[in-house]
């Protein structure tokens, strides 16, 4: 592994942890089905970071610093992902409320 993709190495486990924290918090005050649903694709989405990028046999193979570059963007991409679905559920808590309730169409 490059010296340099240690820190965004890092910083993507720090923000998996972070994002984790989040969606479990906004995970205790929601009831609605609909809206748990949005936090466990969010969370899915972690696990696939987690499982498909930073397995220490995936991390440690050897790359260019141009294939660094490109795994970090392809590892980023779901975490970025996730990160706007449980925004998407904070507005909508901040906008109807911890109890609001989703309907079918």
């Amino acid at each position: 592994m490059l010296k340099e993709a240690s820190d965004p190495i890092n910083e993507i486990r720090s923000k998996i942890k972070s994002e984790r924290a989040s969606l479990s918090h906004l995970n205790g005050q929601i009831s609605d089905h609909y809206l748990k649903q949005q936090l466990k694709t969010a969370s899915n989405l972690l696990d696939d970071v987690e499982g498909l990028f930073l397995p220490s046999k995936i991390v440690e193979e050897s790359r260019t610093a141009d294939q660094w570059a490109n795994w970090l963007e392809c590892a980023n991409s779901p975490l970025k992902h996730a990160r706007h679905l449980r925004e998407h559920v904070e507005v909508i808590v901040r906008k109807f409320g911890p109890d609001a309730r989703s309907f079918s169409s």
